[in-house]
């Protein structure tokens, strides 16, 4: 749970990876809820984890894409006046 408190503004997003298939390459699905419907394009584009969407990834690559996920969703949504 991505959660950015921006210029007084609440916006909270969730990235909710779901992996499945065998131990050595999982199939990657990417929900993002929590995000005004004009601000989701920007936070997918800005989340690199989006880019390996309904592909064979690791499971060691999901968690680094997570884990860097909320920093990119910050950066994105600061262009659109939400500040820490």
């Amino acid at each position: 749970m991505v959660s950015i408190f921006r210029n007084g503004k609440f916006a909270s997003g969730v990235i909710a990876c779901l992996c499945c298939a065998s131990a050595f390459a999982d199939t990657l699905t990417l929900r993002i809820d929590g995000v005004d419907d004009t601000l989701k394009p920007a936070v997918v584009a800005a989340a690199e984890i989006s880019q390996y969407e309904n592909q064979d990834i690791s499971r060691a690559q999901v968690r680094r894409l997570y884990r860097k996920a909320p920093d990119q969703i910050t950066k994105a949504l600061e262009a659109f006046g939400y500040f820490n």
